[in-house]
């Protein structure tokens, strides 16, 4: 008997399983630098006095910068890759993306200087073109009956790469000082301490080149343009939601590159004084396990009750007090540090993921299906720029708060309360968003072959 209920659509197994890599190897590319960044970047200034207060200003600026690059990079290629991916398929790009992750993110790793650091890092930027062009692959591959189901797929692998990302990040940089018995300072792993993890990450876009470049199959679109990218200027949900994404993207990235200059900043500069990127791998995995937890189990849960507005103003509600809350804990000692800082960055990294990915949706309800790939693109560039001015605008704060007299506001507490006042912004502009963004909208035709 016919139940009338719509049932959903299988997703194709490889290219979904190819798409999970891609973001995976995306968010551990992100969030594996941040446990180790300050120190990499001190080591190439090593004429620094670690107790000089002038040091944190200055790793923390140089620090910022070098993780900015990357998005800055991106920012210049995403509309690149996007138009390119236009003319000659999505399959050959996304290949091309992660075949430059398998040879830029080595040399990172490997580095001489702070000016190739630089360098590097900038090229892996414009190298991956991945995530803009596979949003639009995603939507060619699937239909309203499981498009949700990838998206929350892809923000679960998202998750498990923020968790195991800063996991292996912290614990395999500096492997010959962890077990010099097996590596010694003279040999390669001391020389380059921070390789190893950096050799991971390119394995795992080596095992998504591989099956991709079997799996990967070109859909063939046969969609009427009913709409145009220029009717996207006037399509104010869209607009509204893409500035939401790309000042939540400034916000969020602002803290993952503060906090652990936070952490390493002497105690009497009003950070933990940590001496090891090891314990902040630890703070960040257990966020990332939480966020897996929250992606496959609740947040779809909370959407489908609450909707795409509430959630977004109620996830930001709950953040701007969690952004308040974590550096007055530099005042806390030993196991209640612990205690409290845990549970505050574990609600950070739950909101940061989830939130994005429901922004993510947005974006694509708040459009037609035949100007989604260009949407996606601007929304991608949007907030690559924002990524990349977020990290190098934190560190500045950062370390010139450090080294200020001016006291509260204006001491290790300002970078926090200003990215406080970018969530209130979200949720200000949230009121200009219509009911309708909760939902997909509809084109008069939508037809997609799948290549066999």
């Amino acid at each position: 008997m016919n139940s009338g209920k719509v049932q959903p659509t299988s997703l194709p197994k490889l290219q979904t399983f190819v798409l999970l890599l891609i973001s995976f190897a995306e968010a551990m590319f992100n969030s594996m630098l941040y446990p180790f960044i300050p120190y990499m970047v001190a080591e190439y200034f090593d004429w620094l006095e670690r107790n000089d207060k002038d040091t944190d200003s200055i790793v923390s600026f140089y620090a910022g910068l070098v993780a900015s690059l990357f998005s800055l990079a991106q920012f210049i290629s995403a509309p690149v890759w996007g138009w390119v991916s236009d003319k000659v398929g999505r399959r050959p790009i996304i290949l091309l993306g992660l075949t430059g992750n398998v040879i830029t993110a080595p040399l990172f790793g490997l580095a001489p200087s702070y000016l190739w650091a630089l360098i590097f890092r900038s090229l892996s930027g414009l190298m991956n073109g991945n995530i803009g062009v596979a949003k639009a692959y995603v939507t060619e591959i699937t239909d309203e009956t499981n498009s949700a189901k990838l998206f929350s797929l892809l923000g679960f692998s998202w998750g498990l790469g923020i968790m195991i990302g800063p996991a292996i990040g912290g614990w395999l940089s500096r492997i010959s000082d962890k077990f010099p018995d097996s590596f010694g300072s003279d040999s390669f792993w001391g020389k380059y301490p921070h390789f190893l993890p950096i050799l991971v990450l390119s394995l795992i876009s080596l095992i998504g080149l591989i099956i991709g470049y079997f799996a990967l199959l070109e859909p063939t679109r046969k969609i009427k343009k009913y709409g145009s990218s220029r009717q996207l200027l006037k399509n104010s949900n869209f607009l509204v939601i893409t500035s939401i994404y790309a000042i939540s993207g400034l916000s969020f990235l602002s803290f993952q590159e503060v906090f652990p200059l936070w952490c390493r900043a002497l105690m009497k500069n009003g950070g933990l004084g940590w001496e090891s990127e090891g314990d902040i791998g630890i703070i960040q995995s257990l966020g990332g396990g939480f966020v897996i937890i929250f992606q496959l189990f609740l947040v779809w849960k909370i959407v489908n009750k609450l909707g795409i507005l509430m959630v977004l103003r109620l996830f930001w509600g709950i953040c701007v007090l969690d952004f308040i809350c974590i550096p007055n804990t530099y005042k806390l000692q030993d196991e209640m540090l612990w205690i409290v800082l845990v549970p505050l960055y574990v609600i950070f990294a739950i909101i940061q993921t989830s939130a994005l990915t429901v922004m993510t949706i947005g974006i694509n309800n708040s459009v037609e299906l035949s100007v989604i790939g260009i949407a996606n693109g601007i929304a991608q560039s949007a907030v690559s720029f924002s990524r990349f001015i977020g990290p190098l605008l934190a560190g500045c704060i950062f370390g010139w708060s450090l080294n200020n007299e001016l006291g509260y506001p204006f001491n290790s507490h300002l970078i926090f309360n200003l990215i406080s006042l970018l969530g209130l912004l979200c949720i200000f502009l949230s009121i200009f968003l219509d009911e309708s963004i909760n939902k997909r909208q509809k084109s008069p035709e939508h037809l997609l072959e799948k290549a066999s």
